[in-house]
Protein backbone atom coordinates (compact mmCIF):
# COMPACT_ATOMS: atom_id res chain seq x y z
CA UNK A 1 0.00 0.00 0.00
CA UNK A 2 2.89 2.49 1.38
CA UNK A 3 4.85 1.45 -2.45
CA UNK A 4 1.08 2.35 -4.41
CA UNK A 5 0.80 5.90 -2.66
CA UNK A 6 4.42 6.57 -3.67
CA UNK A 7 3.54 5.73 -7.46
CA UNK A 8 0.58 7.89 -7.06
CA UNK A 9 2.48 10.75 -5.37
CA UNK A 10 5.25 10.50 -8.31
CA UNK A 11 3.26 10.17 -11.39
CA UNK A 12 1.04 12.64 -10.57
CA UNK A 13 4.13 15.16 -9.65
CA UNK A 14 6.10 14.70 -12.76
CA UNK A 15 2.58 15.00 -14.76
CA UNK A 16 2.34 18.56 -13.24
CA UNK A 17 5.63 19.32 -13.70
CA UNK A 18 5.51 18.97 -17.34
CA UNK A 19 1.77 21.09 -17.10
CA UNK A 20 3.81 23.51 -15.16
CA UNK A 21 7.07 23.90 -17.09
CA UNK A 22 4.78 24.13 -20.41
CA UNK A 23 2.99 27.30 -18.91
CA UNK A 24 5.83 28.49 -17.29
CA UNK A 25 7.46 28.74 -20.69
CA UNK A 26 4.24 29.97 -22.47
CA UNK A 27 4.22 33.31 -20.23
CA UNK A 28 7.95 33.53 -20.17
CA UNK A 29 7.24 37.08 -20.84
CA UNK A 30 6.30 37.55 -17.45
CA UNK A 31 9.46 36.05 -15.82
CA UNK A 32 13.25 36.55 -16.61
CA UNK A 33 14.87 34.65 -19.01
CA UNK A 34 17.53 33.31 -16.49
CA UNK A 35 14.40 32.02 -14.09
CA UNK A 36 12.45 30.38 -16.57
CA UNK A 37 15.82 28.53 -17.74
CA UNK A 38 16.63 27.68 -14.22
CA UNK A 39 12.96 26.32 -13.72
CA UNK A 40 12.92 24.51 -16.99
CA UNK A 41 16.45 22.58 -15.83
CA UNK A 42 15.05 22.00 -12.45
CA UNK A 43 12.38 20.38 -13.59
CA UNK A 44 13.99 18.28 -15.98
CA UNK A 45 16.28 17.44 -12.96
CA UNK A 46 14.32 16.27 -10.62
CA UNK A 47 11.79 13.97 -13.09
CA UNK A 48 15.06 12.52 -13.75
CA UNK A 49 16.45 11.91 -10.02
CA UNK A 50 12.94 10.49 -9.44
CA UNK A 51 13.30 7.87 -12.03
CA UNK A 52 16.90 7.39 -10.60
CA UNK A 53 16.02 6.83 -7.12
CA UNK A 54 13.18 4.81 -8.21
CA UNK A 55 15.45 2.56 -9.89
CA UNK A 56 18.32 2.54 -7.56
CA UNK A 57 16.07 2.93 -4.36
CA UNK A 58 12.57 2.36 -4.17
CA UNK A 59 11.98 -0.53 -6.65
CA UNK A 60 14.73 -2.86 -5.18
CA UNK A 61 13.75 -1.88 -1.83
CA UNK A 62 10.36 -3.48 -1.49
CA UNK A 63 11.22 -6.50 -3.61
CA UNK A 64 11.41 -9.64 -1.91
CA UNK A 65 13.65 -12.81 -1.92
CA UNK A 66 10.25 -14.44 -3.89
CA UNK A 67 9.97 -11.50 -6.22
CA UNK A 68 10.28 -12.84 -9.77
CA UNK A 69 12.63 -9.33 -10.43
CA UNK A 70 14.62 -10.20 -7.50
CA UNK A 71 17.13 -12.20 -9.48
CA UNK A 72 17.37 -9.92 -12.26
CA UNK A 73 18.86 -7.50 -9.58
CA UNK A 74 21.09 -9.54 -8.24
CA UNK A 75 22.63 -10.66 -11.34
CA UNK A 76 22.00 -7.39 -13.24
CA UNK A 77 23.02 -8.20 -17.55
CA UNK A 78 24.31 -4.46 -17.77
CA UNK A 79 26.53 -3.91 -15.05
CA UNK A 80 28.34 -0.86 -16.62
CA UNK A 81 23.72 0.52 -16.99
CA UNK A 82 24.08 0.14 -13.14
CA UNK A 83 26.59 1.62 -12.61
CA UNK A 84 25.57 5.06 -14.42
CA UNK A 85 22.11 4.71 -12.75
CA UNK A 86 23.97 4.67 -9.16
CA UNK A 87 25.98 7.80 -10.08
CA UNK A 88 22.89 9.22 -10.80
CA UNK A 89 21.10 8.81 -8.07
CA UNK A 90 23.89 10.74 -6.28
CA UNK A 91 24.58 13.47 -8.54
CA UNK A 92 21.29 14.15 -9.76
CA UNK A 93 20.11 15.46 -6.10
CA UNK A 94 23.20 17.84 -5.78
CA UNK A 95 22.45 19.33 -9.06
CA UNK A 96 18.94 20.09 -7.66
CA UNK A 97 20.32 21.52 -4.52
CA UNK A 98 22.38 23.35 -6.92
CA UNK A 99 19.63 24.62 -9.01
CA UNK A 100 17.30 25.76 -5.80
CA UNK A 101 20.21 27.52 -4.80
CA UNK A 102 20.60 29.58 -8.07
CA UNK A 103 16.68 29.63 -8.18
CA UNK A 104 16.57 31.51 -4.67
CA UNK A 105 19.62 34.25 -5.82
CA UNK A 106 18.07 35.06 -8.82
CA UNK A 107 14.24 35.52 -6.85
CA UNK A 108 15.90 37.62 -3.78
CA UNK A 109 18.23 39.97 -6.37
CA UNK A 110 15.15 40.53 -8.25
CA UNK A 111 13.82 41.83 -5.02
CA UNK A 112 16.86 43.94 -3.44
CA UNK A 113 18.28 44.65 -6.80
CA UNK A 114 14.93 45.65 -8.87
CA UNK A 115 16.65 47.69 -11.70
CA UNK A 116 20.03 45.77 -12.17
CA UNK A 117 20.37 43.40 -15.62
CA UNK A 118 21.33 40.38 -16.24
CA UNK A 119 24.91 39.42 -16.01
CA UNK A 120 26.17 38.33 -19.88
CA UNK A 121 26.44 34.73 -20.01
CA UNK A 122 24.58 34.30 -16.60
CA UNK A 123 22.40 31.38 -18.19
CA UNK A 124 25.54 29.38 -19.68
CA UNK A 125 27.61 29.65 -16.08
CA UNK A 126 24.45 28.69 -14.12
CA UNK A 127 23.78 25.51 -16.54
CA UNK A 128 27.74 25.24 -15.71
CA UNK A 129 27.32 25.14 -12.17
CA UNK A 130 24.59 22.72 -12.32
CA UNK A 131 26.18 20.42 -14.25
CA UNK A 132 30.10 20.51 -12.79
CA UNK A 133 30.33 21.88 -9.87
CA UNK A 134 28.82 18.42 -8.46
CA UNK A 135 30.84 16.29 -10.10
CA UNK A 136 33.87 15.91 -7.93
CA UNK A 137 31.27 14.53 -4.96
CA UNK A 138 30.33 11.90 -6.89
CA UNK A 139 32.17 10.70 -10.37
CA UNK A 140 34.28 7.99 -8.69
CA UNK A 141 30.92 6.04 -8.81
CA UNK A 142 31.63 5.90 -12.59
CA UNK A 143 34.73 3.82 -12.42
CA UNK A 144 33.79 1.92 -9.31
CA UNK A 145 31.83 -1.34 -8.94
CA UNK A 146 27.82 -1.99 -8.74
CA UNK A 147 25.85 -4.48 -7.84
CA UNK A 148 22.63 -5.98 -5.69
CA UNK A 149 22.76 -7.82 -3.23
CA UNK A 150 20.37 -8.08 -0.27
CA UNK A 151 21.08 -7.11 3.35
CA UNK A 152 19.95 -8.62 6.56
CA UNK A 153 18.01 -6.16 9.01
CA UNK A 154 15.51 -6.13 11.74
CA UNK A 155 12.37 -6.70 9.36
CA UNK A 156 14.45 -9.61 7.91
CA UNK A 157 16.81 -8.74 4.12
CA UNK A 158 16.30 -5.90 1.92
CA UNK A 159 17.92 -5.71 -1.53
CA UNK A 160 20.16 -2.88 -1.80
CA UNK A 161 22.97 -1.40 -4.14
CA UNK A 162 26.29 -2.00 -2.29
CA UNK A 163 27.26 1.58 -3.17
CA UNK A 164 24.08 2.86 -1.79
CA UNK A 165 25.48 1.18 1.38
CA UNK A 166 28.57 3.29 1.92
CA UNK A 167 27.05 5.04 5.00
CA UNK A 168 29.55 8.28 4.02
CA UNK A 169 28.38 9.30 0.94
CA UNK A 170 24.40 9.30 1.96
CA UNK A 171 25.63 11.46 5.11
CA UNK A 172 27.48 13.69 2.75
CA UNK A 173 24.39 14.19 0.53
CA UNK A 174 21.96 15.00 3.38
CA UNK A 175 24.46 17.44 4.87
CA UNK A 176 24.25 19.22 2.00
CA UNK A 177 20.64 18.97 1.63
CA UNK A 178 20.45 20.75 5.43
CA UNK A 179 23.24 23.61 3.98
CA UNK A 180 20.87 24.58 1.23
CA UNK A 181 17.56 24.67 3.40
CA UNK A 182 19.34 26.98 5.78
CA UNK A 183 20.53 29.09 2.81
CA UNK A 184 17.70 29.18 1.60
CA UNK A 185 15.23 30.10 4.07
CA UNK A 186 18.07 32.78 5.31
CA UNK A 187 17.87 34.45 2.05
CA UNK A 188 14.48 33.96 2.27
CA UNK A 189 14.25 35.72 5.39
CA UNK A 190 16.88 38.75 3.93
CA UNK A 191 13.57 39.32 0.83
CA UNK A 192 11.33 39.83 3.41
CA UNK A 193 13.43 42.27 5.63
CA UNK A 194 14.14 44.23 2.40
CA UNK A 195 10.21 44.68 1.26
CA UNK A 196 9.18 45.31 4.92
CA UNK A 197 11.24 48.68 4.87
CA UNK A 198 9.81 49.96 1.45
CA UNK A 199 6.79 51.34 0.68
CA UNK A 200 3.65 48.48 0.45
CA UNK A 201 2.44 48.86 -3.33
CA UNK A 202 -0.22 46.13 -4.56
CA UNK A 203 3.10 44.48 -6.00
CA UNK A 204 4.61 44.47 -2.77
CA UNK A 205 2.12 42.78 -1.23
CA UNK A 206 2.05 40.43 -3.42
CA UNK A 207 6.11 39.97 -3.14
CA UNK A 208 5.80 39.86 0.18
CA UNK A 209 3.23 37.18 0.52
CA UNK A 210 5.06 35.14 -2.05
CA UNK A 211 8.07 35.29 0.09
CA UNK A 212 6.55 34.27 3.29
CA UNK A 213 5.34 31.36 1.65
CA UNK A 214 8.67 29.85 0.20
CA UNK A 215 10.00 31.10 3.72
CA UNK A 216 7.53 28.55 4.78
CA UNK A 217 8.49 26.26 2.70
CA UNK A 218 12.27 26.43 3.47
CA UNK A 219 11.50 26.25 6.70
CA UNK A 220 9.92 22.75 5.98
CA UNK A 221 12.76 21.64 3.89
CA UNK A 222 14.66 22.23 6.94
CA UNK A 223 12.65 20.25 9.25
CA UNK A 224 13.12 17.73 6.83
CA UNK A 225 16.64 17.79 6.41
CA UNK A 226 17.30 18.02 9.64
CA UNK A 227 14.96 14.62 10.52
CA UNK A 228 16.59 13.03 7.54
CA UNK A 229 20.37 13.31 9.16
CA UNK A 230 19.40 12.27 12.31
CA UNK A 231 17.89 9.34 11.23
CA UNK A 232 21.44 8.55 9.77
CA UNK A 233 23.11 9.17 12.78
CA UNK A 234 20.53 7.37 14.67
CA UNK A 235 20.70 4.20 12.07
CA UNK A 236 24.49 4.11 11.24
CA UNK A 237 24.85 0.55 11.68
CA UNK A 238 23.91 -1.73 9.11
CA UNK A 239 20.99 -3.17 10.49
CA UNK A 240 18.95 0.12 11.52
CA UNK A 241 20.61 1.27 8.50
CA UNK A 242 17.42 -0.03 6.67
CA UNK A 243 15.35 2.80 8.04
CA UNK A 244 17.68 5.79 6.49
CA UNK A 245 17.36 4.37 3.11
CA UNK A 246 13.63 3.81 3.15
CA UNK A 247 13.09 7.23 4.31
CA UNK A 248 15.62 8.75 1.67
CA UNK A 249 12.98 8.30 -1.64
CA UNK A 250 10.40 9.59 0.71
CA UNK A 251 12.39 12.93 1.54
CA UNK A 252 13.90 13.21 -1.55
CA UNK A 253 10.20 13.26 -3.07
CA UNK A 254 8.84 15.92 -0.33
CA UNK A 255 12.25 18.49 -1.50
CA UNK A 256 11.48 17.60 -4.92
CA UNK A 257 8.33 16.84 -6.17
CA UNK A 258 6.32 19.98 -4.65
CA UNK A 259 7.28 22.20 -6.38
CA UNK A 260 4.45 22.35 -9.02
CA UNK A 261 1.74 22.27 -6.46
CA UNK A 262 3.67 25.48 -4.66
CA UNK A 263 3.09 27.02 -8.17
CA UNK A 264 -0.57 25.91 -8.71
CA UNK A 265 -1.41 26.94 -5.22
CA UNK A 266 0.49 30.56 -5.28
CA UNK A 267 1.16 31.83 -8.38
CA UNK A 268 -1.92 33.69 -9.41
CA UNK A 269 -1.00 33.89 -13.45
CA UNK A 270 0.27 29.91 -13.39
CA UNK A 271 -2.86 29.06 -11.36
CA UNK A 272 -4.73 30.79 -13.68
CA UNK A 273 -3.33 29.09 -16.81
CA UNK A 274 -3.47 25.79 -14.99
CA UNK A 275 -7.44 26.38 -14.47
CA UNK A 276 -7.96 27.22 -18.61
CA UNK A 277 -6.71 24.07 -19.67
CA UNK A 278 -9.13 22.08 -21.83
CA UNK A 279 -9.21 19.63 -19.43
CA UNK A 280 -9.39 21.10 -16.23
CA UNK A 281 -12.43 24.05 -17.78
CA UNK A 282 -14.40 20.51 -19.01
CA UNK A 283 -14.04 19.55 -15.10
CA UNK A 284 -15.51 22.36 -13.61
CA UNK A 285 -18.16 22.78 -16.20
CA UNK A 286 -19.20 19.21 -15.52
CA UNK A 287 -19.24 19.86 -11.55
CA UNK A 288 -21.35 23.38 -12.22
CA UNK A 289 -23.85 21.26 -15.02
CA UNK A 290 -25.29 19.51 -11.80
CA UNK A 291 -26.22 22.74 -10.02
CA UNK A 292 -29.54 24.23 -9.66
CA UNK A 293 -29.33 27.61 -12.09
CA UNK A 294 -28.82 30.99 -10.65
CA UNK A 295 -31.14 33.12 -12.34
CA UNK A 296 -34.69 33.09 -10.64
CA UNK A 297 -36.96 31.50 -13.05
CA UNK A 298 -40.27 33.97 -14.28
CA UNK A 299 -43.11 34.11 -12.74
Amino acid sequence: MWFLLQNVYGFTSILLYIIVTYLTVRERRHFSHSFVVLFVVFAVVNILSYIGLYLSLRLPIFTKRTSPIAALFENFPFPSLLRYIIFLCYYLPYCQNMTILLIIFNRFRAIAFPFSKEIPYEVLLSIIAILILPLPLCYDLLFTGAFFKYKESFQGHYLISETAHQRERLLYLVVFECAVAFFGLMLNGCGILILLRRSMSHNRRKEMRLFIVSCICFLFQAVNAIVTLCIYLFAWNSRQLFVAIFLLPVCNDLNSLTLPYYFILFNRRIKKCFLDLPLCRRVVNHRSSGEPPTKPTPL
